[in-house]
């Protein structure tokens, strides 16, 4: 389960009662991301929440980097179906005389999604969130960033004045 997955849900409910077109609808989930990369912050953040399409897909498998080939399959299904009204996984293997997506396409898609970049939300056996992608505009990430990493520098000189300190103890207990 993806913690975050209501914002894609209500993504898609103001999305209707928006009236958004089909067409940008679509593009929107597959694209989002890329698409509203230079507009405003709320533009932005939309975008990303529209891509909740693909990171909704299943994942398998206890290793994220060996099994995430099967993620890629589910996404391709999933959009065949949805998008397409095909099922596209017969084309992983062989094509059909009848069919219009062939293997050379269904892999034309597999090498997109082999290049996303699909984030996890930490249900993975090591349970860290991993390629979670800020809804804020990127100079606000930057921002706290910099006061996180400078936070985490005083942090450290603090945490080495500590073991310097209790060295000392211990040489003096030593005598």
């Amino acid at each position: 389960p993806l913690p975050h997955a209501w914002r894609y849900r209500n993504w898609v409910f103001d999305s209707f009662n928006r009236d958004t077109p089909f067409d940008e609808f679509v593009r929107l989930q597959l694209a989002g991301d890329i698409l509203a990369a230079d507009q405003d912050a709320q533009r932005r953040a939309d975008g990303i929440v529209a891509t909740g399409y693909l990171a909704i897909a299943r994942r398998f498998g206890h290793d994220i980097d060996k099994d995430m080939y099967l993620t890629h399959e589910d996404v391709i299904d999933n959009l065949g179906k949805n998008f397409l009204g095909l099922t596209l996984g017969c084309a992983r293997c062989h094509d059909h005389k009848y069919d219009p997506v062939d293997s050379q396409d269904y892999y034309a898609l597999y090498g997109i999604f082999e290049s996303t970049r699909f984030a996890f939300p930490g249900c993975e056996p090591k349970g860290q969130p991993r390629d979670l992608v800020p809804l804020a505009p990127q100079s606000e990430v930057d921002a706290l960033t910099a006061s996180y990493q400078a936070e985490l520098v005083k942090f450290e000189q603090w945490e080495k004045s500590i073991a310097d300190q209790a060295q000392h103890l211990k040489d003096l207990a030593a005598g």
